[in-house]
């Protein structure tokens, strides 16, 4: 599927990430906000390089969550031990990798539900994930409108019909390119 693009690099995709912090982070934690803010600084200075790779991720983290830097090794555990998470370096360090190819909102989708599925980091994984979304949505020029609604779901790990619905959903929030 072709998926629209905004001729302007960054234009609307930037701006929707930048409002979720404002929607979703600032009523939590001013101090988390200011950390996502510093964090989608540095995405956005780095927008030459394609690649993705945990190391890159591992400094956005360190950004976005102060403190907490260590990546986590092993199995990893949510909502009260119901959900379990492995931790394969290797394996998510190639499927990230490998997003330098796909099409653009594919790309996006899949940085985020990988980062949720594998769980990479103790704090922090959900901030990782809307990270690695907004580099490849700023990258490929893709622009959303309430990006936060994605942002606020929660998908079960391994629930395909959860990855459908979100990412139907997020094709719902991709708005069409204005004229030149």
């Amino acid at each position: 599927m072709a998926w629209p693009r905004v001729s302007a690099r960054g234009s609307g995709s930037c701006q929707a990430s930048w409002r979720a912090v404002e929607s979703l982070d600032q009523p939590r934690c001013p101090k988390r906000a200011e950390a996502m803010r510093r964090a989608l600084g540095l995405v956005e200075a780095e927008l030459s390089d394609i690649s993705l790779t945990l190391d890159r991720l591992s400094l956005w983290h360190s950004t976005a969550v102060p403190g907490s830097a260590i990546r986590r090794q092993g199995w990893a555990f949510a909502k009260g031990g119901e959900e379990r998470y492995s931790l394969d370096n290797a394996t998510l360090n190639q499927r990230l990798l490998d997003l330098v190819s796909g099409s653009p909102l594919e790309r996006s989708l899949r940085a985020y539900l990988d980062i949720l599925f594998f769980h990479p980091f103790l704090d922090g994984n959900s901030r990782m994930a809307r990270l690695a979304f907004h580099h490849f949505a700023c990258l490929d020029g893709l622009d959303f409108t309430g990006v936060d609604s994605l942002f606020r779901l929660s998908i079960p790990a391994g629930n395909r019909k959860a990855y459908r619905l979100f990412s139907e959903l997020a094709q719902s929030c991709l708005t069409e390119p204005g004229p030149n």
